[in-house]
């Protein structure tokens, strides 16, 4: 049981870690508005979004409240398929050079799935116990 404990904090805090970094990113984003079109704000808008969903998912993963799993899996897929519109399309300005961008994209993609995979783990395991 431990164990699950301890997968349940290690999803959290990569939620939280996450959501913080995002919204850093957000925030450096929204200071300068005025620069950017009416795309970028939109997708700065989404991120906010599925920000405030992993911090939320994060919040309920720690309070063991049953509703944190389906919300961290949205979470986590939210997140990556944001970065492939912000990376992989461009939508979105970034600090990541170029010549990176996919690999960090498949990365962080990978990330993602394996993340969500632990979570229908973590969930299947608790509701068998």
């Amino acid at each position: 049981m431990a164990g699950v404990t301890s997968l349940r904090m290690i999803l959290a805090v990569l939620l939280g870690v996450d959501a913080t970094n995002s919204a850093l990113w957000a925030a450096r984003i929204a200071s300068a508005a005025a620069a950017h079109d009416a795309v970028v704000l939109g997708m700065v808008a989404l991120r906010v979004a599925v920000t405030a969903l992993q911090a939320v998912a994060a919040w309920l993963l720690v309070r063991r409240a049953p509703p944190g799993f389906a919300l961290a899996r949205a979470a986590f897929a939210g997140s990556a398929v944001l970065l492939v519109l912000e990376l992989g399309a461009r939508l979105a300005p970034s600090s990541i050079a170029p010549g990176l961008r996919y690999r960090y994209l498949a990365a962080y993609v990978l990330y993602s799935l394996a993340c969500i995979r632990a979570v229908g783990w973590l969930e299947r395991r608790e509701q068998s116990a």
